[in-house]
């Protein structure tokens, strides 16, 4: 167990009776807690989920072997994974320091290529211009990184960009078979293939040089058509016409192979055809005949299509193409945009092949199953010979509910140890590509050395069947007979509730579905979090209900006979304060009135939307409020969009854990780490006479945040000169700049060491104060 120390500080931001003030990592993240599934431990479990992830290795620890870096492009989000392996096995764990030495901006895709022959994976990404190249070092066995160049050709008029679609995924290989790496993407309409190739070994250059050429506009001599997936082979390569682009058309059709449709074609003038940005490619020798073959993964389709190289290394010519390429095991789909990666994944030294989606479906709440595809290249000599060995590699070794996962707590078997519960917004139902949220359900089998869960069933009473959209579970007697009921907020904003018919609460629960809309309750802005508490303190519990806005609902139980609850809508707006930070749209208030740590007060603590975790106290004091915000940023908690806790003391040992779920759909486990004494202590006041400022959430911004070796402060009142100051979580001031001007100051943040900071930017009428995550 962690060493605890006492709480000495509190960090507070403002003189007002509801200020913001920061108690300090009360919780610390931890993986201790076991997760066992199917007989089987998990590796991963408490990643917090992953997304549509884009793979590649390199060796991070500098032990000699291929790490896995998991790139989630949506969220900016890095996963970094150990190989603990050895030749012909699969054991990666998850090591997320790793993913700090990486830059603050990585630019839709992450690959790591070794250009400069020192052994070092370096770092190519989405620049301003399409490839951004950073040069990998060590630096106590850890990959850093520094800045190389962007890279650009020689053109007519002057350098050129190698140009990447935004949102595409280029190929980085070396495409010749010359010994340096060279760059293929599509052109800037999604139809031609242009080839950057590499002239550093043809001018005798140094290892440490990259000097490119646009080779060819039309690699393969082949176009992508619109919106087909079929592509034009044999094209004549002439490009744009003077009055629109060419489109070809068909003439004739040759014999074919199953699965391959070579075919010739002449062209015609065509100004209202278009193409399409979104490709994602890699090319490898699938047939072992010395040339670069290639696989691409479109936005307009769920599976990738495989082109035929028949020309050789430097004069490319696809001779027929597979529309829909698919192992013998298996057809690859995706319901969407399909990424691509060619890496040694069980360390045979050979390089399998792996597929996942690049890309949320539009904006729905779910990450198309969750896939990333691993086919094993089983061959024994130089063909590849590809077979499906999973459809969830690194998935099936941690907790993965869908996404957005909400997490509770309840004695289920009344062995007196808290179990755990799990809703979420869904996985996807592949036979109509729809959410289907269920609830799952942990067994809490710790005993004095370490906490343990153990799972019963991911969808708890056939919950699933009920296609609801949305499942926030909390255990409560709603129905006023004494007992504990499960109850269900959902998206609609509604309650389900499933009425426990146990003669009493040491009884073996039996949950029977009661009804789906629980008194006709339907909260404004939907995304209904409820949870029971006595507001009043009339000795009966009433109804909390966070919503989407931020906001709480509050229903009073009114109720005049024994064992039947009556709820009275009395507020929208409960402790009169919206949750959620200002630089996230909704709140999506998540609440819970629970003890939080070893002080032994009941405390209102509420997820919100921007992934942090609030406190609030004095509940008891003032029924409407305004409560008093204890903690804007609970523990320095920070999780993707929609945090979720659940605390509770799981070993019975006296010290609280918590557990977190949000956006990616899994979950994060913390340990109290901080003992907490009865009262809290006297706060250190960072912003003297703060009430002389004026408020205006809007008067500064600071950006990027996290971040690495700078920030960005914008000034809403340009005219006027402001000043920048950071503080430690011990309340010391660490940095400040003063009279700055201007509409936009860069600030340099590079000599501070990695840690959480909290600021104040002001001039003499307005403030702004907050956190600033230095990675």
């Amino acid at each position: 167990m962690f060493q605890k120390i006492i709480a000495c500080t509190l960090i507070c931001f403002s003189a007002f009776a509801a200020k913001a003030q920061y108690q300090g990592k009360v919780y610390t993240k931890s993986d201790s807690a076991v997760v066992i599934e199917y007989s089987n431990v998990k590796t991963n479990p408490w990643m917090g989920g992953m997304g549509c992830l884009e793979l590649t290795m390199g060796d991070l620890n500098n032990d000699g072997k291929k790490d896995i870096v998991a790139f989630d492009n949506i969220n900016t989000k890095i996963f970094t994974f150990i190989n603990q392996g050895i030749a012909g096995s699969i054991n990666y764990k998850y090591e997320p320091k790793y993913a700090n030495n990486f830059p603050s901006y990585i630019g839709s895709y992450l690959i790591l290529k070794d250009y400069n022959c020192d052994g070092i994976p370096d770092l190519f990404h989405r620049g301003s211009a399409g490839i951004n190249v950073s040069k990998g070092y060590y630096l106590n066995n850890e990959l850093n990184f520094s800045p190389y160049k962007e890279i650009w050709f020689p053109g007519n008029f002057g350098p050129v960009n190698a140009y990447v679609q935004p949102g595409d995924i280029p190929s980085i290989t070396d495409m010749d078979g010359d010994g340096d790496l060279d760059f293929v993407a599509f052109d800037v309409l999604g139809s031609y293939i242009q080839y950057y190739k590499n002239m550093r070994v043809e001018n005798n250059l140094s290892c440490d040089s990259i000097v490119v050429i646009n080779e060819t506009t039309c690699w393969g001599k082949t176009v992508q058509s619109n919106f087909w997936r079929t592509y034009t082979l044999n094209v004549l390569c002439k490009g744009f016409h003077q009055n629109g682009y060419i489109e070809p058309i068909f003439e004739e059709e040759k014999g074919w192979e199953p699965g391959i449709n070579p075919i010739n074609y002449n062209y015609q003038i065509n100004s209202k055809k278009t193409r399409h940005a979104g490709n994602c490619m890699l090319h490898f020798d699938e047939d072992g005949d010395g040339d670069m073959d290639m696989l691409i993964g479109s936005i307009s389709y769920p599976d990738v299509q495989f082109l035929r190289n028949t020309g050789t290394a430097t004069n490319a010519f696809i001779s027929a193409q597979d529309t829909m390429w698919h192992s013998p095991d298996m057809h690859v789909y995706c319901p969407w945009f399909i990424a691509i990666s060619g890496e040694d994944i069980d360390n045979d030294g050979k390089a399998d092949l792996e597929f996942s989606p690049h890309q949320e479906k539009s904006n729905t709440e779910f990450y198309l199953n969750n896939k990333l595809y691993y086919y094993r290249n089983t061959s024994l000599n130089n063909v590849p010979s590809y077979s499906l060995q999973s459809d969830s590699l690194l998935f099936d070794e941690t907790l993965d509910f869908g996404s957005y996962s909400y997490p509770t707590f309840y004695d289920y078997n009344k062995d007196g140890k808290q179990d755990l519960f799990v809703g979420s917004a869904g996985t996807c139902d592949t036979s109509n590509l729809q959410l289907k949220s269920s609830l799952a359900y942990y067994k809490n089998v710790s005993d004095t050395n370490k906490i343990k869960f153990e799972l019963v069933t991911k969808d708890f009473l056939n919950i699933g069947a009920k296609k609801y959209q949305g499942i926030y579970p909390h255990f409560a007697d709603i129905t006023g007979e004494g007992v504990v009921d499960l109850i269900l907020g959902n998206n609609k904003g509604q309650l389900v509730v499933y009425k426990n018919t146990a003669t009493n609460n040491n009884a073996a629960p039996n949950f029977t579905w009661l009804t789906d809309s629980f008194s006709n309750i339907k909260v404004i802005g939907e995304y209904a979090a409820p949870c029971m508490f006595d507001v009043n303190y009339d000795g009966k519990k009433d109804l909390i209900v966070g919503t989407k806005s931020g906001q709480l609902y509050y229903y009073e139980d009114t109720s005049t006979v024994a064992n039947i609850a009556s709820f009275y809508y009395k507020t929208g707006s409960l402790g009169q304060f919206s949750a959620g930070g200002n630089n996230f749209s909704y709140g999506y208030a998540a609440p819970n009135v629970t003890k939080v740590d070893s002080n032994g007060r009941m405390q209102l603590i509420i997820g919100t939307g921007d992934g942090t975790i609030e406190r609030y106290d004095s509940l008891e004091a003032n029924i409407y409020g305004p409560y008093v915000q204890l903690d804007s940023f609970y523990s320095m908690i920070q999780t993707l969009e929609r945090a979720v806790p659940a605390i509770a003391d799981l070993d019975k040992d006296g010290d609280y854990e918590m557990i977190v779920g949000s956006k990616l759909g899994g979950l994060e486990f913390y340990q109290q780490v901080l003992l907490v004494g009865s009262t809290d202590t006297v706060p250190i006041v960072i912003n003297d006479a703060i009430s002389n400022f004026t408020k205006d959430k809007n008067a500064f911004s600071i950006y990027p945040n996290p971040a690495k070796d700078k920030v960005i402060i914008e000034n809403k009142y340009a005219n006027q000169n402001f000043s920048i100051e950071l503080y430690n979580p011990n309340g010391q001031l660490i940095f400040a700049k003063k009279d700055l001007k201007g509409k936009q100051i860069e600030i340099n943040i590079s000599n501070l060491v990695t840690g959480l900071y909290y600021y104040k930017i002001f001039n003499h009428q307005y403030l702004k104060t907050g956190t600033l995550q230095k990675r």
